[in-house]
């Protein structure tokens, strides 16, 4: 048990001064716990400072540049791609990078590559190269696209040069 001196400092709620009860050993409700916790570190300007810092770190960290084509102009542009996606834990963005623990964080960056968005999109989606592309014959052509587990078809067709697309349609269900 502890002293009476020691029981009273830990009676009362740091926030609104009531009388704590139970197990409760510093707030005396969820509100009260929320409001310390979102005053000290969990405004979005805060998250946002946060996030911005430690991404400029882990960037300086892995080589300030893509390590693909070596573009090292605006921060936002350079991400974090997965080696080998079956071993990721988490994506390393803003938000990520503002609410976890930074040890978390390197563990999870080692698994990662420091990329710009272009070398990412074509690491991601290497088969639309536009060198792979016959033009005239896409350009006389209509192109169905259908998004696989939504349910949804559309098309589009190529007129001049220019695309128009049709409406998205769900199917009919018979």
């Amino acid at each position: 048990m502890f002293p009476a001196r020691y029981r009273l400092a830990m009676s009362i709620c740091t926030v609104c001064r009531r009388a704590l009860v139970g197990r409760q050993r510093k707030f005396c409700s969820l509100r009260c716990k929320n409001k310390d916790t979102n005053n000290r570190n969990q405004s979005y300007a805060a998250q946002q400072t946060r996030g911005k810092s430690r991404k400029l770190r882990l960037i300086e960290q892995m080589g300030s540049m893509c390590s693909r084509c070596g573009y090292a102009r605006n921060f936002a542009a350079l991400e974090f791609h997965h080696k080998d996606p079956q071993s990721k834990g988490f994506q390393l963005d803003l938000r990520s990078l503002s609410n976890r623990s930074w040890g978390s964080i390197r563990a999870e960056a080692r698994k990662c590559i420091l990329v710009c968005a272009n070398c990412h999109a074509e690491i991601h989606n290497s088969g639309c190269r536009l060198d792979n592309v016959d033009c005239d014959a896409a350009a006389n052509s209509s192109i169905s696209i259908s998004i696989s587990g939504s349910g949804l078809t559309g098309s589009m067709q190529r007129h001049c040069g220019s695309v128009r697309q049709k409406k998205p349609q769900l199917p009919d269900k018979t």
